[in-house]
């Protein structure tokens, strides 16, 4: 038998799996993935013939593995030697049959076409490294891989298969022939040489095809290999919920006696295509979203995207749409952290099966997956498993909530996005309590009839808090601060740095007493934070009022309700969110909200805090005034020709990102993830503390993911650093030597670290 899988019993035990087991079960994974709806699409952006597409996925399934009849493979499943490459064994095999050999280019030379069974068959398990090819290929080449005799005659029983699995008379006629090693390493050269020759439009299509051949592939071998270690990897939404299904959902979800759609919602409920909503917080856009979701994908194995600007709100999120849906994926780079912790609240074992689920989610195979939008959109710069992200985004439909937060570069990459979607024909709802019509003009949203707005009138009548305008510092109003807290008052404070976050805590935590006041920002351990953000949550749950510091973090991050308000002065478009955390259910009892103007003007642009405070009037207004002063702010910068300079620069940057790096990485190369998408003024990156690494030496691990702290580039250079990275003893992040607490984060009394960085 040749052995392609196997798994320990016991001590002493193992079982084996076949490669004809194994190949079977992968073929049969394979067929139930593909949808004549999405061969469709793939023909029509492509060209290549419906039926070649659903051969090529055929063959590529029942080649991927037949490097594994090799004596390399054997030796090395049965532990005789540490290395063996199948996948370069399987296309050495593959390179010989040229049915699937494609030219995208419109000429006649045939020697411009490129083998897709070759470059998938040897790309399944690692896909092409930028500048390396195939995982430093010139010296793989140099170890040898002798095929079985039973590779010939497993090669052979091709047509028996094809007509088994496909059941169709099958019409290719191969012939079983390998290649020298250094033959099969100038083919790969040579591969790589004709796609550095080709335009983006041509590295668009073969980008697309092979990503959704590969990504079937990729996750049929995945779900192969998870039944027989005995996971069931599910792909699928147990029900695609109708509008009255859903109602049902969300009333067992909210714990309510009945869920009646608002008018927005119902109209959502009937909504096809492309769509732009904009309701006010808090009035239940992402409960709409749903039922334009569920009215947009036709089967169980569709899936549903839903984006968000950060980690928090990502996480939030998650909550409350798998109570709804079950089955959902959460995405972005410290997603473990929390769905271990979700698991253990939710009385899941965190067994092998957990950390395959894990894995199986980071690519979007969940029916709902909720991430960052940065999550998304950075699989189209060809990081991580960017095939298999690829092919569930074009059986997707896509929400991107909080449309207006994000900065210029970003809404650059987010403008050609959407032309992705356009062209893939992937349905996308925008929602934004708030977007200035600049905007919408400059990322192309503009025209109702391409993105219809779907909005409610009356929910912009409402006129939550009272607003005032203060020309000093916060600093200067302490004792109203504490007047407030001591009337019961849940505060907000506001501030725009770390530094001042920090400032005005100590100043208020002598006055009331540390058990009444929490901190939050960005200067705390990922770990930490997510205490910290269920602590928030407790206490406002709680009977017993408190004061929370945080800075722009919780803009976004939080679904929070608070009565009163603090405020930096800020860009209009960030006061509105934060106008959007005081007052929230709109109730008669008003919100007061008071906005501080002197404040440090850098790292904004030039001018915008100025043209915000001149802008905003204090007083009592309805919400639909906020965004006459949105468009009215961005008017005014928007005609500042320096300040449309500083915007186009960095929109543009955005903006040619993805064709770029289509053009750098031959449109199939796996790139580095490096690539910063939003603007980012500041320079962060993720450290280790010294006493969770020194802890780490004695006792409990604390070297990984969940204990570093984003901290400014600069302190790589500076006399805070202890240790630097050292991938032999496995320390991947630097290490600093800084004062910390889970009450107030990282110590910022030294004047190294008090860098006037805006928090995000």
């Amino acid at each position: 038998m040749v052995i392609a899988k196997k798994k320990q019993l016991d001590n002493e035990n193992f079982e084996y799996q076949s490669l004809e087991g194994h190949t079977n079960s992968v073929l049969s994974f394979t067929l139930d993935l593909i949808e004549d709806k999405d061969l469709k699409k793939i023909e029509k952006l492509t060209g290549i013939n419906q039926e070649k597409i659903r051969d090529l996925l055929f063959f590529s399934a029942f080649f991927h593995d037949i490097g594994k009849a090799t004596d390399e493979f054997q030796k090395y499943i049965n532990g005789d030697i540490k290395k063996s490459y199948h996948s370069l064994y399987s296309s050495n095999i593959a390179s010989k049959i040229e049915d699937f050999s494609f030219d995208f280019i419109d000429d006649e030379d045939e020697e411009e076409s490129i083998n897709l069974l070759f470059l998938i068959t040897l790309t399944h398990h690692s896909v092409f490294k930028k500048n390396t090819g195939f995982l430093g290929v010139e010296n793989e080449i140099q170890y040898e891989h002798n095929f079985l005799p039973e590779a010939e005659k497993f090669f052979y029983e091709y047509k028996n298969w094809y007509e088994k699995f496909l059941d169709k008379e099958c019409k290719y006629k191969f012939e079983y022939k390998s290649v020298q090693r250094k033959t099969l390493g100038s083919k790969i050269k040579a591969t790589i040489n004709k796609l550095s020759y080709m335009d983006n439009s041509d590295l668009e299509k073969i980008r697309i095809l092979y990503s959704y051949v590969l990504g079937i592939i990729n996750i049929a071998d995945w779900r192969a290999s998870a039944q027989f270690d005995g996971t069931n990897l599910n792909l699928e939404f147990e029900n695609v919920f109708d509008e009255k299904q859903l109602c049902n959902k969300l009333q067992e979800s909210l714990k309510i006696k009945k869920f009646t759609p608002r008018g927005f919602q119902k109209e959502l409920a009937s909504c096809k295509g492309n769509v732009l909503v904009e309701v006010p917080t808090g009035s239940g856009k992402t409960e709409g979203s749903y039922f334009w979701s569920m009215n947009n994908i036709s089967n169980k194995k569709d899936k549903v995207i839903y984006t968000l600007p950060t980690q928090t709100t990502s996480n939030k999120l998650f909550d409350r749409v798998d109570s709804v849906f079950n089955n959902t994926g959460l995405v972005h780079s410290s997603a473990t952290i929390y769905l271990e912790e979700y698991a253990l609240e939710t009385g899941k074992d965190i067994d092998k099966s957990f950390a395959s689920e894990l894995l199986f989610s980071k690519t979007f195979n969940n029916p709902f997956t909720v991430g960052t939008i940065d999550g998304l959109l950075k699989n189209f710069l060809n990081i991580g498993r960017y095939n298999i992200v690829t092919f569930n985004f074009l059986k997707s439909v896509v929400i991107i909530d909080e449309v207006h937060s994000y900065d210029f570069k970003m809404m650059g990459f987010m403008k050609q996005f959407l032309k992705l979607c356009n062209k893939y024909q992937v349905p996308v709802c925008l929602m934004s309590a708030s977007i200035p019509n600049a905007i919408k003009k400059m990322i192309d949203i503009d025209d109702e009839n391409r993105y219809p707005i779907i909005t409610q009138e009356n929910l912009f009548n409402d006129d939550p808090n009272y607003i005032y305008k203060i020309d000093k510092k916060i600093e200067e109003d302490i004792d109203k601060i504490e007047k407030d807290y001591k009337n019961g008052k849940n505060v907000l404070v506001i501030r725009n740095t770390v530094k001042k976050s920090k400032e005005v805590y100590d100043l208020l935590k002598n006055i009331v007493g540390k058990e009444n006041i929490v901190l939050y920002n960005s200067a705390f351990k990922k770990c930490d934070r997510v205490r910290k953000e269920k602590e928030i949550m407790d206490r406002l749950k709680s009977e017993e009022n408190f004061i929370l510091v945080a800075t722009q973090v919780v803009e976004v991050s939080l679904d929070i309700d608070f009565d009163i308000m603090y405020t930096d002065l800020a860009p209009i478009d960030s006061l509105i969110q934060r106008f959007g955390r005081v007052n929230r259910k709109k109730s008669d009892n008003k919100g007061i909200i008071y906005i501080y103007k002197d404040v440090e003007r850098k790292p904004y642009v030039e001018g915008l805090l100025e043209i915000t405070y001149e802008t905003i009037n204090e007083g009592l207004y309805k919400i639909c005034e906020y965004n006459k002063w949105l468009n009215i702010v961005y008017d005014a910068i928007i005609k500042d020709k320096e300040i449309q300079n500083q915007i186009q620069d960095n929109f543009s940057k955005g903006e040619k990102a993805f064709d770029i790096m289509l053009k750098e990485n031959l449109g199939i190369s796996k790139s580095e993830d490096i690539y910063n998408l939003r603007d980012i003024k500041f320079s962060k990156k993720d450290y280790i503390l010294h006493e969770d690494y020194n802890n780490g030496i004695t006792g409990e691990k604390r070297t990984d993911y969940n204990y570093t702290i984003s901290l400014g580039a600069y302190l790589s250079k500076s006399e805070y650093r202890v240790f630097e990275k050292n991938i032999e003893e496995k320390r991947y992040y630097d290490v600093l030597e800084i004062p910390y607490s889970y009450e107030e984060g990282i110590d910022l009394s030294k004047d190294s670290m008090c860098s006037p960085i805006i928090d995000i």
